[in-house]
């Protein structure tokens, strides 16, 4: 099933670890209604602005979210969050989404001063925060975030 331009529902659901541990990872109809507002709102527009991006997370259950050790009331389990990807592009892509999409959270994911890792966004269809972050570890190797 075609979710936008670009992505299926087997490419909002993948996950490695799901596959290993046997985790059922579909989205509730709700659910799956806020992953097509996220796409038209956010991820289309990326990818026509920067066609080598891709998704390295987008839905994930609770029960997946648990196993790969993600954020308690992460958005990526509401259908909400995606983190989005490339090879050159991602400082590129958080200043695109910040400057001309709507979105309730951008983060800039671990990486250094120049270019994060990847890019976090989540949209929400109402009350959107336009909160800005930069995660990091500290020397525990616990992630804290950062206003930007």
């Amino acid at each position: 099933m075609k979710l936008g331009k670009y992505l299926t529902i087997a490419d909002v659901t993948k996950s490695q670890t799901a596959i290993r541990k046997n985790i059922n990872n579909t989205p509730t109809s709700s659910e799956l209604e806020s992953i097509k507002y996220l796409i038209d709102k956010v991820y289309d527009k990326v990818i026509d602005k920067f066609p080598n991006a891709f998704v390295s997370s987008f839905f994930r259950c609770d029960k997946l979210n648990v196993a790969i050790g993600g954020a308690k009331g992460s958005q990526h389990g509401t259908g909400e969050a995606v983190d989005i990807d490339s090879d050159k592009d991602n400082k590129a892509i958080f200043e695109f989404i910040q400057k001309y999409l709507e979105f309730d959270q951008l983060i800039w994911e671990f990486g250094d001063d120049t270019n994060p890792s990847w890019v976090h966004v989540s949209l929400k269809k109402i009350n959107n925060r336009r909160e800005i972050l930069r995660a990091r570890k500290d020397q525990s190797g616990k992630t804290y975030y950062e206003r930007l």
